[in-house]
């Protein structure tokens, strides 16, 4: 459902823009000449379409690392707890299978899924 309203709603930006364009396009000889009107036209409508394309794949990017981090921040019966992985996490630096980067980078993502 979602997304079909998101489809209509790019299609009438779409159309919108395409109005633009050849509205541009059709402009009187003393205002644009020799077809500058429509290469302007052209250029904004690629422009628009192209800023309209990035848009979305932020969008689509945000709610899939939304997604990801709800369910990484859902915690199964069987999963360690906070405090287990935090230290577990101090046993690898004090053993030195972590640096002091990989830890404080770490400790940073598990009190973040908080």
């Amino acid at each position: 459902m979602k997304e079909s309203n998101q489809f209509r709603f790019l299609l009438k930006r779409v159309g919108l823009i395409a109005a633009v364009a050849l509205g541009l396009g059709s402009a009187s000889p003393p205002l644009l000449a020799n077809n500058a009107g429509a290469f302007l036209g052209g250029m904004i409508a690629a422009k628009v379409l192209t800023n309209m394309d990035e848009r979305t794949q932020a969008e689509q990017y945000q709610a899939a690392a939304a997604m990801q981090q709800s369910q990484a921040s859902y915690q199964s019966p069987g999963a360690p707890s906070v405090e287990e992985r935090i230290h577990t996490l101090d046993q690898l630096r004090a053993n030195g299978s972590i640096s002091q980067s990989e830890y404080e980078s770490r400790r940073k993502a598990i009190l973040d899924s908080i």
